[in-house]
This record gives C-alpha cells, structure tokens and sequence, in this order.
C-alpha cells in the first residue's frame, strides 16, 4: 500500500505521466513496484470475473423462472458457462453513397456545315441553278462536335463504432429435469422435452450463429434426508427470550432506582445525615440555706 501510495503521488505531480512508466526501488535496488502492477493486474482480472459470474447467475435465473411453475423449485437444476471477451475494440469506417449526385456539368455543341464545289472549272456546273429548281445537298458536308463535362459529388459518411467489453462469444446451458416430476411420473417424453427446449432456448438467448449450445436431460434425483432439527432449550426459545429480556431489564431499573439514584439523591440533599439530638439544660438546683435550718431549732 505505501508503495502504492508512492506511485499515485508521482503520477499526480508530474503531467501526462502513467502509473506503469513508475517504478519504486529500495535503498539495496530492489524493484518493489512489480507486486503493485501484479496486484493491479489481480484486481481487472477479479473484476472481470465478478461480471462472468453476474451474467450466468442472470442466465440461470431466467432460465429458473420458466421451469420453476412447471417442475417445481427442486425438480431442475441449471448451469451456465458463458465464454465473454473484454477486449476493447475501437472501429471506423467509411460509408460512400451508390448514387453519386451531378455537382456540376458543361456541355459544349458545335455543329458546321461547309459548302464543297464540284465539277470542271468553267463549266456549267458553276452557273446557278436555273429558276423552279430547288438546290440539292449533296454538296454539302455537316460536322457536329458536342462535349459535356460533368463533375460528380460522392456523398460519404464516417461511422465510429467503439464495442462495449464484456461481450458473450459462446453460451453453454446445461438443464437437467426430474423424472419423476413428469407428467406420468415415469420419464419426460421427447416432446415434452422438445417444448422445454424451445421455451429455454428463447428465454436465455441461444444464438446458433454464435456456436451456442443447450443440453436437456433428465434422471431421478436422490431424496436429501433432512435431519430434524434439535429441539432448542427454554431459554434459547424466541417466544420465551422476548419477555424475558423486558423482566430482565425491568428488574435491573429498579436495582438502578434504589441502589444508585436513591442514595445519590439522598447524599446530595442532606437527608443521609443523621439528625442532632436536643440536650435540654436542666434547672439550677438551690443549695439549703444552712443559717435558716439553724435559727428555726
């Protein structure tokens, strides 16, 4: 963990830099950042395994749901092996369109007609035609040039494609049945069999195109001998641990009342002293008055 510590401090204080490119050596050169890069390496890998085993136990719950009303909860049992990869895939592709659109076009026509004499020179050939008679072409020659440029615009459009990890490549199901929670409580018949197949085929996903595969069968289950369970003493009894924890406690907050709260009070008022008693002075007595005694002799 320190060394750990070590690296993501460096990592945070130099820019751009990566946990790899940080290697952690004591003072006799020993590397002690291979652990940390092992233990990374533990902790993708556990957590890739993590989400294998959350998609089998989703596989085999639904496969669980739709046999669950029919042959009952301990009347099947299923198992998943799904092959997943992780890789992460990153694709672009460039898509043209089949129809290109006309951007721009020229078009160029030329058409010529030249005028070629025939016959001897100085003959009558020369003379124009005479009145009433229409000129014929066959002295003339046409040349026609026609020329189009178009420039075309092919539309295309970039896709990006990046695949999420964790995707399945093969699925495994194998389902085994009770036969005696068959129909006749004998065997399942093929076409019972054949249904269930089918029912599990669509719940769980089967893809044939991906090499999936299911395997159905069916044997009788072993009974599991339950042993009862010993009978628990009165005091580890519920019913009888819930009142008693209230007379418990009822009894320990009178011990509370009268053994520490009612002395406490007592001392800190006074009343635990004891109460001075009062001496009465007691009249003086007279002594006799002797001379008297003696004059009344």
């Amino acid at each position: 963990e320190q060394v750990e510590a070590i690296i993501n401090l460096i990592v945070g204080s130099v820019t751009a830099m990566k946990p790899e490119f940080v290697s952690v050596i004591d003072q006799y050169g020993r590397l002690l950042s291979a652990d940390v890069a092992s233990a990374e390496a533990g902790k993708v890998n556990a957590k890739y395994l993590e989400y294998q085993k959350n998609v089998e136990k989703q596989i085999i719950q639904r496969a669980a749901d739709m046999l669950t009303p029919i042959v009952g909860p301990s009347n099947f049992r299923v198992q998943v092996a799904a092959d997943m990869d992780f890789s992460q895939v990153e694709e672009t592709r460039e898509i043209l369109d089949n129809a290109p659109v006309v951007r721009n076009e020229h078009t160029v026509q030329n058409n010529s007609i030249d005028q070629i004499a025939l016959g001897v020179p100085g003959s009558l050939s020369n003379q124009p035609p005479v009145t009433g008679e229409a000129a014929t072409n066959d002295s003339q020659n046409t040349n026609a040039r026609s020329e189009v440029n178009r420039q075309y615009a092919v539309g295309s459009s970039v896709r990006r494609t990046q695949y999420q990890q964790g995707q399945i490549e093969k699925l495994s199901v194998s389902v085994l049945l009770n036969s005696k929670a068959s129909p006749d409580g004998v065997a399942w018949s093929d076409a019972d069999k054949a249904q269930i197949s089918t029912m599990i085929t669509d719940a769980v996903g089967i893809s044939a195109a991906r090499g999936d595969s299911l395997s159905l069968m069916s044997f009788n289950f072993t009974p599991i001998d339950i042993d009862a369970p010993t009978a628990l003493p009165w005091w580890q009894d519920p019913t009888v641990q819930q009142p008693l924890r209230y007379v418990i406690g009822g009894m320990l907050g009178l011990a509370m009342i009268f053994f520490v709260l009612r002395p406490l009070i007592m001392h800190l008022t006074g009343a635990d002293k004891p109460v001075p008693e009062l001496n009465f002075a007691e009249p003086p007595q007279e002594e006799p008055d002797y001379d008297n005694l003696q004059t009344r002799e």
